[in-house]
């Protein structure tokens, strides 16, 4: 009887707080489910299916009364996210008890000028790394090159310990499985070591130029502003 209470308490709680019908029938559904479990299954019941009803409990609970952001193949007009669910038929059911799930922010989509903002500041980043894509392209090719012996050395080290720890019938031929498979892991560390230390120096060089032709670019946008000001205004005849 205890471990009933101790699970029908969230269940009961959820469907206390829960304002819209569908939250009510699911916290329903989770009782039924629950007192039609015999007492024999609920006294043995691990604490983690307890946790988990906890959980489900919450979340239905919890979960938002709002048509999700979707582009839905059925909607013929456009929906506010913030507005409550209006209309019937079957897209407003699918809109209200099943897709109502998927919705992850509550807010509106991202606004066009951060967008259009990203886009610049892309824009940018492009036009000065223009002059430098020799040198990032092969850091870039070095860089998965050592990804892809990275990938390879966790196979590497388990043949090896395969053949260690499970020792054939003749000691001759274990030693020579062994051996070749150090010499594999050996070749993947060194051929990984070699190639992530190409791509962190020319990663560095292609870094270092661009900071050096960005501090240029700004220190020349400073004198053509400072310039501009001194031709517009006559600044020594006012302090004179």
């Amino acid at each position: 009887m205890t471990a009933r209470l101790l699970l029908f308490v969230p269940v009961a709680l959820g469907a206390f707080l829960a304002p819209c019908p569908a939250r009510l029938l699911g916290c329903a559904a989770l009782l039924a489910a629950l007192r039609r479990t015999p007492r024999r299954h609920l006294k043995h019941l691990p604490k983690a299916a307890g946790l988990i009803l906890v959980a489900a409990s919450l979340a239905v609970a919890l979960q938002p009364a709002q048509v999700p952001a979707l582009s839905l193949p059925w909607r013929t007009t456009s929906v506010d996210a913030g507005e409550p669910c209006k209309g019937s038929g079957v897209s407003y059911w699918l809109d209200h008890w099943l897709f109502r799930w998927f919705r992850l922010d509550p807010t509106q989509e991202a606004s066009k000028a951060d967008a259009k903002g990203l886009k610049e500041d892309l824009a940018r980043v492009g036009r000065l790394a223009r002059h430098e894509w020799h040198t990032l392209c092969l850091g870039i090719g070095f860089l998965l090159t050592a990804a892809g012996f990275r990938t390879l050395i966790p196979q590497a080290v388990a043949s090896t310990l395969i053949v260690a720890l499970k020792p054939e019938a003749d000691a001759h031929a274990q030693h020579q499985a062994l051996v070749r498979s150090a010499k594999r892991l050996a070749l993947l560390a060194l051929g990984y070591g070699v190639f992530s230390g190409l791509r962190g120096l020319l990663m560095s060089i292609a870094e270092n130029r661009l900071l050096l032709q960005l501090r240029r670019q700004t220190f020349s946008r400073l004198l053509q502003q400072d310039i501009a000001f001194h031709d517009v205004r006559d600044v020594w005849n006012q302090e004179l």
